[in-house]
């Protein structure tokens, strides 16, 4: 996995399939209800949503390595927010710009009474991770909701979270969203 940190360009065929299992996991994690969210539900989630293929990868040992590292990193935060009231958002334009293929992220919008979050899976981190703020800022803004305390993005492969406050509104991107599902 390291030499496809080096070069991004043709090894990294894998990524929208990766990706695209990582935000059909998400939604249908908090499209349950809060008590089948377990650790099983997430590895049957993983298992009927798979679709890299070791022929996408560089090799077997790869194709594995991807596997375990998402399927690790999934269950470590999702199983934190399990009983939270969250809303999952897409925002497909984050991330168009930068790889045609891939689709982007989703949000997930976690409401505490003292705080709210929004967090996002990614596969692989298209820009400056402060660039996100701003755009969290638009996407957040666009549903008209109180402005979040922070953006935590998690990148699934090396499970490497970064926490951030969010910008003010001047500085942020108008982005189109959908809401895909709202958690129990």
């Amino acid at each position: 996995m390291r030499k496809h940190q080096r070069d991004r360009g043709t090894k990294w065929k894998w990524a929208p399939a990766v990706q695209r299992t990582v935000n059909q996991v998400v939604a249908e994690f908090y499209r349950s209800d809060p008590h089948q969210r377990t650790g099983l539900r997430v590895l049957e989630l993983i298992g009927k949503n798979w679709t890299a293929t070791p022929s996408l990868f560089e090799g077997t040992y790869d194709y594995y390595e991807a596997l375990l590292k998402t399927t690790d990193h999934l269950l470590q935060g999702l199983l934190q927010d399990r009983d939270s009231h969250s809303i999952v958002i897409e925002a497909p334009q984050i991330y168009a710009k930068k790889r045609k293929n891939c689709p982007g992220p989703l949000l997930v919008c976690k409401k505490t009474s003292q705080s709210c979050v929004l967090r996002t899976y990614w596969v692989e981190i298209p820009c400056e991770v402060e660039n996100l703020q701003s755009i969290a800022w638009g996407l957040y803004s666009a549903i008209q909701e109180p402005l979040p305390d922070r953006l935590e993005v998690v990148h699934v492969l090396s499970g490497r979270r970064t926490r951030l406050p969010i910008k003010s509104p001047s500085h942020s991107q108008s982005v189109t969203l959908k809401t895909i599902t709202e958690g129990a």
